[in-house]
């Protein structure tokens, strides 16, 4: 049994002519995949940009709240300087608070030495009289 592979033969011309298709088919299936391949690569593209700057924003902002906060140990510092300018400021008030009443104590001194002459002038006056 041989097969005869002359170009001439019909049976070979429409073989070719169907493997000349199906190639052509192939290609064009595969030019359509390329192209597809190429459209969501860039719509990814454009996707993955959008969320790394959104991405890129947020660690900006995260860096700009870091560097505006304090530490621990700063906060600790501050706190005892207020404490103490508190603990200054009670002093300071008890101590007018005192001196209030050290004016209250004299006025009333001076108030009972008026009465003590007051009473005394009258004394002297029942007695001369």
């Amino acid at each position: 049994m041989s097969i005869d592979l002359n170009p001439t033969n019909p049976g070979i011309t429409e073989l070719k002519e169907l493997f000349e298709s199906k190639i052509n088919s192939l290609k064009e299936f595969t030019a359509m995949q390329f192209l597809t391949i190429e459209k969501t690569t860039e719509t990814s593209r454009v996707s993955l940009d959008s969320r790394l700057a959104s991405i890129e924003k947020t660690l900006d902002f995260v860096k700009n709240l870091t560097s505006a906060q304090i530490t621990r140990a700063e906060c600790t510092t501050i706190s005892k300087s207020i404490e103490k300018d508190i603990d200054a400021l009670k002093n300071f008030q008890a101590t007018m608070e005192g001196k209030a009443s050290q004016k209250s104590v004299d006025i009333v001194t001076m108030t009972s030495i008026i009465g003590l002459i007051i009473g005394l002038a009258g004394l002297a006056m029942n007695l001369l009289s």
